[in-house]
C-alpha cells in the first residue's frame, strides 16, 4: 500500500497529467501493450485498490489470448501482434520492457476484442461480479478509483476517436462507414456482411445518381437533374431520420428538411445547410412547376426559364454533395460511443 501524503498527491497529479497526454494509439494505429499495462497497473496501485495486486503481465496475457482466440489466420495475427526489439534498451527500462522488446497491437485486431479485454480486466482478473442488469464493458470501474477511471475513460475516448477518423476516410472513399454498417446490422437484426452488402448497393446507387446528374446537366436537361437531386437528398434525410428512430415514410421534401432541423437542434453549420436546402426547395418548385406556365405566358420566357433552371440545378448539385458529406459524417455517430458515467446508467 502506498502511503498517502504530499508526495503521493504530487505523483497522483503527475499520473493524471500523463494519462491526459498519453496517445494510447500511435499514428500507425498501434498500441504499445507493455506501456499500457504498466500504466494501468500503476493506476490501480495509486488508487489503493487492495484486490488489484495484479502484475502488468496478466493484463498483457489476457489481450494476447483474446486476439489468438479471435483468429486462426497466422498472417492476420502477425498483422495484429508485432514485436519490436528495443536497440536502445537499458536496465532502467526493465520495469516496462523486461524482455527488452515492445509488443505493438494493431487496431484492426484490437477493435474485435477491446471491450472483452477491458471487461475481462475487471471481471476475470479482478474477479469483480458482473452487474445483474448488464452494463457497459467498463461497468466494473468504481467512481472512487480516480486514476483507473481516468485511464479507462481516456483510452475509450481516444480509441473511438481514432477508429472514427479512420472510418471517415473509408466513408469518403466507399460511400458508407463501418459504424453505419454496425448500426444497420444491430437495428435491423441482420448479419454484418448482409448489412454491408446493402450499404454497398446504396452507395453505388448514389454514385450512379450523381453521374446521371452530371450527364443531364451537360446535355442541358436541368429539370431532370433537379429531380434527381431532390430524390438523392431526400434519401439522405430519410436515412438520417430513420437512424434517429423517426418514422419518415410519409414525409414530403419540406417535412424531411424541417424534421431534420428539429432533430439536429442548433448545430450552426448544419442548420445553415438545411436552411439553404429549404431555399433551394422553393427554387426547385418554381423550376419543376413553372415550365408550362412560363411557356403559356410568353414564349420569350424560355431563355429566362432555361437560365433559371440551370442555376437551380447547379445549386442543387452543390447542395447534394454537401448533404451527402454531412450524412456520411453523421453516420459515424449512429453508434453511441460516448463514455457513460454511473449517473448516466453505467451500473
Amino acid at each position: 500500500m502506498i502511503k498517502q501524503g504530499s508526495e503521493f498527491y504530487r505523483d497522483q497529479t503527475l499520473l493524471l497529467e500523463n494519462i491526459k497526454h498519453y496517445e494510447f494509439i500511435n499514428s500507425q494505429g498501434r498500441l504499445d501493450l507493455e506501456y499500457f499495462c504498466v500504466m494501468l497497473s500503476t493506476c490501480f496501485i495509486y488508487d489503493d485498490v487492495k484486490q488489484a495486486k495484479i502484475p502488468p503481465e496478466k493484463i498483457h496475457g489476457l489481450l494476447i489470448k483474446l486476439l489468438k482466440n479471435s483468429s486462426s489466420d497466422e498472417e492476420e495475427l502477425n498483422l495484429w501482434i508485432r514485436h519490436q526489439t528495443l536497440i536502445d534498451w537499458t536496465p532502467n527500462m526493465a520495469h516496462i520492457y523486461p524482455e527488452g522488446s515492445r509488443t505493438f497491437i494493431h487496431v484492426a485486431g484490437l477493435v474485435k476484442v477491446m471491450e472483452s479485454w477491458v471487461s475481462g480486466i475487471g471481471h476475470t482478473i479482478l474477479k469483480i461480479p458482473k452487474p445483474i442488469n448488464g452494463g457497459m464493458y467498463y461497468a466494473w470501474v468504481k467512481p472512487e478509483w480516480v486514476l483507473v477511471k481516468a485511464f479507462i475513460q481516456t483510452f475509450h475516448d481516444k480509441f473511438w476517436t481514432f477508429i472514427k477518423a479512420a472510418d471517415r476516410k473509408m466513408a469518403e472513399e466507399y460511400g458508407y462507414s463501418h459504424f453505419e454498417v454496425l448500426h444497420k446490422s444491430t437495428r435491423e437484426g441482420k448479419g454484418f456482411d448482409k448489412a454491408k452488402a446493402e450499404l454497398e448497393t446504396k452507395a453505388l446507387a448514389y454514385k450512379r445518381g450523381a453521374h446521371k446528374i452530371e450527364q443531364a446537366m451537360a446535355a442541358g436537361f436541368f429539370l431532370e437533374a433537379i429531380s434527381l437531386q431532390e430524390s438523392l437528398i431526400s434519401h439522405c434525410l430519410f436515412n438520417y431520420l430513420k437512424a434517429k428512430k423517426i418514422d419518415a415514410r410519409n414525409l414530403n421534401f419540406a417535412k424531411l428538411i424541417q424534421t431534420s432541423k428539429e432533430c439536429i437542434g442548433k448545430q450552426g453549420e448544419v442548420v445553415e445547410l438545411l436552411n439553404s436546402l429549404d431555399d433551394w426547395r422553393l427554387a426547385r418548385n418554381k423550376a419543376i412547376h413553372g415550365f408550362t406556365e412560363s411557356a403559356i405566358e410568353d414564349e420569350n420566357n424560355d431563355l429566362k426559364f432555361f437560365e433559371s433552371s440551370k442555376t437551380t440545378a447547379s445549386e442543387g448539385k452543390a447542395l447534394f454533395e454537401q448533404v451527402y458529406k454531412w450524412y456520411l459524417d453523421e453516420s459515424l455517430n449512429f453508434v453511441d460511443t460516448q463514455f457513460k458515467t454511473s449517473k448516466e446508467g453505467l451500473h
